[in-house]
């Protein structure tokens, strides 16, 4: 049975480790893998599990890629090594090939993971075999043809003179003919300019060819087989004194496994570039000195959103952030500089008026020594994310009062609604219990009866004004000037003010307006007016002043009277609950206040309450621009 190949893989995610050993396992190769997660456990297992092979995870717990590269290289450099990681930057994957490892992938793109291992293996075999064919050929006597097969260069002399071209062995080999098979020939070819110089030398075995010209180096060849061959060519056009030309000599060199190589990194270094350009996450990376060397379009984009500049190449990183913001960055710089990442999320608002979030995180970039040698940056656009957890916060909110709405509701139902039934109950009782009734008894059951109809007509009623009040209106915002507001509501309250005395002073500049629901504007203003006439204090005259001012967020509204006051230790939580008459030598039902916080509620804003039992109350209303 076939040896199965022993793997070491250096891996903290049981899950991504489980995925890289059914991927193989998928694939046929018979495996027997070791997975282990730190530092001591994998120098251990180099030596104990002699591995033939090396997965390597990037960033571990204490513990990197690059630092299990070099163990593994002191260890034996021979064991190839690749790197299964979930991402890395462009510069440093081919940072890793340079320092030896021989492939990497990422955890996306586990496809082509058991044909990278075989092809290091095989890999491995090859550089074997090389050393024992290097160490055979020194101890030969065919030295040089042999070195030249090693190589992969053959030599050859072309004699104008004599008409003779001499091949080595390789020379035939590059062009698909074993040595002797058949004669070379050459053919010149002069410039149509002057007669001396030479414009190409064509050497031929049979139709295979190649076409030396001074100055070039490199060259394609279809061999005998129709396969394609990549060289490397030196040569000397031989003159005697004269200066006519009498040969050329030289080596040709295949290089078509390095190319192939070249190649392959070329297009894994295209492949990074196309992640690189394309990912949803900015890139910044930055030197020890803070200035910016390589980003991609994602950050050049969103720190120009952020910064109101575009990104540029050797100017500092800190350059693009906001000055009331510098000296945190800075910190964090300092920080990544001794070997710690950092991330915090910020918000702004962009040229557009538009809020913005973005997710920054800053890691350090260090060498095999712990050398700091500079600083990458991600930048991630979460303003969707956070859109999102905004309107679930606002979702909740209005779920709460309207649960709290509910509760007051059954509140009512089971206090309110109780009474006027249980009356009507009553005298349906009495009159299926009656045989005969006086006209007397008939008028008062009937009384009793319209009394408990009306009470329980206007709890309906009242319940209805409060629920329609909890939904969104359809009524359009317009701009609704403050001061004509409060001469409307002077207009219809000048009975009750002329019967009070009450006097109603404004405190806002000439011209304030709110875009708001004209409808629900009036009722919080005219509630909370007629509340603070009705709660006067028995020693003053009513006086209110509303004031109205811009805040932080939006507009705050204040209606502050000289009546009774409120107790807020006695009735803070009961102050605009619904029928919650805190005075009950005062007119009303108890539903100013409730209608007001509704509204309020409904407006996006908050009510709050500031007073002390015989001086006045304070009602301050915040409401949000929009």
């Amino acid at each position: 049975m076939e040896e199965p190949i022993k793997i070491l893989h250096l891996e903290d995610t049981a899950t991504d480790a489980e995925l890289v050993y059914r991927y193989l396992k998928k694939a046929g190769i018979n495996i027997n893998v070791l997975v282990v997660a730190e530092r001591a456990s994998y120098t251990k297992a180099l030596g104990d599990f002699n591995p033939h092979l090396v997965l390597s995870d990037h960033t571990l717990p204490f513990f990197n890629s690059v630092e299990a590269l070099l163990l593994l290289q002191e260890y034996d450099a021979t064991i190839p090594f690749i790197l299964v990681t979930a991402t890395v930057s462009e510069e440093f994957a081919v940072e890793m090939i340079k320092r030896g490892a021989s492939d990497y992938l990422l955890k996306d793109r586990l496809q082509r993971l058991p044909n990278a291992i075989l092809k290091a293996l095989e890999g491995k075999r090859m550089e074997q075999q090389h050393k024992e064919v290097l160490h055979n050929i020194i101890n030969s006597e065919a030295l040089m043809n042999d070195a030249q097969a090693l190589a992969q260069f053959g030599s050859f002399d072309i004699d104008f003179a004599a008409g003779t071209v001499k091949l080595s062995n390789l020379i035939y080999q590059l062009f698909g003919f074993t040595p002797g098979q058949a004669g070379a020939v050459y053919q010149v070819f002069y410039s149509n300019t002057s007669n001396n110089a030479v414009d190409k030398i064509r050497l031929s075995i049979e139709d295979v060819y190649v076409d030396l010209v001074p100055n070039k180096n490199s060259y394609t060849l279809i061999s005998k087989t129709g396969r394609l061959k990549f060289l490397s060519a030196e040569f000397k056009l031989l003159k005697n004194a004269d200066g006519s030309l009498t040969g050329v000599k030289g080596f040709l060199l295949d290089v078509t496994r390095l190319k192939s190589a070249e190649n392959q990194l070329q297009q894994s270094e295209a492949n990074l570039k196309t992640i690189f350009e394309t990912t949803d996450t900015g890139y910044v990376l930055c030197a020890a000195g803070q200035q910016i060397i390589l980003f991609n379009k994602k950050a050049a984009a969103m720190l120009e959103e952020h910064s109101g500049q575009p990104l540029r190449a050797g100017v500092p990183v800190s350059a693009y952030i906001p000055a009331e913001r510098r000296l945190f960055v800075e910190e964090i710089i300092y920080k990544a500089a001794l070997g710690e990442s950092s991330m915090y999320e910020t918000s702004f608002v962009n040229k557009k008026g538009e809020a913005k979030w973005y997710f920054f995180r800053w890691f350090p970039i260090t060498g095999s020594n712990n050398r700091h040698h500079g600083i990458m940056l991600a930048v991630s656009d979460t303003t969707e994310r956070k859109r999102m957890e905004i309107e679930l916060e606002t979702i909740a909110a209005d779920l709460i009062v309207r649960n709290n709405a509910l509760e007051q509701f059954a509140y009512i139902v089971s206090h309110n609604l109780r009474a006027p039934v249980a009356n009507i109950t009553g005298i349906a009782n009495v009159l299926e219990a009656s045989e005969v009734l006086t006209e007397e008894d008939c008028r008062q059951l009937l009384d009793a009866l319209k009394t408990s109809t009306g009470r329980l007509d206007s709890v309906v009623k009242d319940l209805n004004d409060i629920l329609r009040m909890t939904y969104k209106t359809t009524e359009q915002k317009t701009d609704v000037y403050i001061q004509q507001l409060v001469e409307e509501i002077k207009a219809e309250l000048e009975v009750l003010m002329q019967k009070t005395g009450a006097v109603i002073e404004t405190a806002f500049a000439a011209g304030t307006y709110l875009h708001a629901v004209k409808s629900f504007l009036y009722c919080i203003f005219y509630n909370l007016i007629v509340n603070s006439i009705q709660f006067k204090s028995p020693q003053h005259t009513p006086f209110i002043q509303v004031g109205v001012v811009p805040g932080n967020s939006g507009w705050e509204l204040s209606f502050s009277d000289n009546g009774k006051g409120i107790d807020l230790h006695k009735y803070g939580n009961k102050i605009f609950g619904l029928y919650q008459k805190l005075d009950t030598a005062s007119p009303g039902k108890g539903m100013g206040l409730c209608i007001v916080k509704t509204l309020v509620d409904n407006m996006g804003g908050k009510i709050k309450v500031q007073s002390k039992p015989g001086n006045g109350a304070t009602f301050i209303v915040t409401l949000p621009n929009n």
